[in-house]
């Protein structure tokens, strides 16, 4: 297991003094959401594998078994958003930028956080909203097990939210980076 990510990995650029214990905590939520993501995939891979056993060896499968593993996917997805961002660890085509000079790379990373941070918090948000309807009126996925909406709203606006905390550290550091020439 590796450590939490510090406040200078995948930045581009340090972050002010002032905001190291606040990327300190960030680093360690990433850890602990993406923790629970790795672990989320391997339920599901066990609830697919047993599913699928069940099928086939007693001709019964886990009740609701697609959607359990669907609302799984929620987590696998939306929780380690923020420690891949962290890391830089997004597929990129850097066929272009691999040319340019490191001020230009950086200016283009910082233009690319910008435009996430002016989708990803609506996103979050739009879901999040919606959490206090779903769990009042009891919303819930058709079937035997009749599961409730609520809990992958939040898991997903909570994902969310770290990886638009995370987007806005990196911003400051991409920021702090063009701006004083720090890389």
């Amino acid at each position: 297991m590796g450590s939490p990510i510090t406040h200078e990995a995948g930045d581009g650029g340090r972050l002010p003094r002032s905001l190291s214990p606040v990327a300190r905590w960030v680093s360690l939520a990433e850890t602990v959401c993406s923790r629970t993501a790795g672990l989320l995939l391997l339920v599901a891979a066990l609830a697919v594998t047993a599913s699928v056993s069940g099928r086939i060896f007693v001709n019964a499968a886990i009740p609701d078994d697609v959607i359990l593993v669907g609302l799984m996917m929620i987590g696998i997805v939306a929780l380690p958003l923020a420690e891949v961002q962290a890391t830089r660890g997004h597929i990129a085509v850097t066929v272009v930028t691999d040319l340019l000079p490191p001020i230009v790379t950086v200016a283009c990373r910082l233009f690319g956080n910008i435009l996430a941070l002016t989708f990803f918090p609506l996103l979050g948000w739009l879901v999040a909203v919606k959490v206090p309807e779903a769990f009042d009126l009891g919303y819930y996925y058709d079937g035997t097990l009749r599961i409730p909406v609520w809990p992958g709203q939040v898991v997903f606006a909570t994902g969310i939210g770290l990886f638009t905390v995370r987007l806005v550290l990196s911003v400051i550091a991409d920021a702090n980076a063009l701006l004083f020439g720090r890389r």
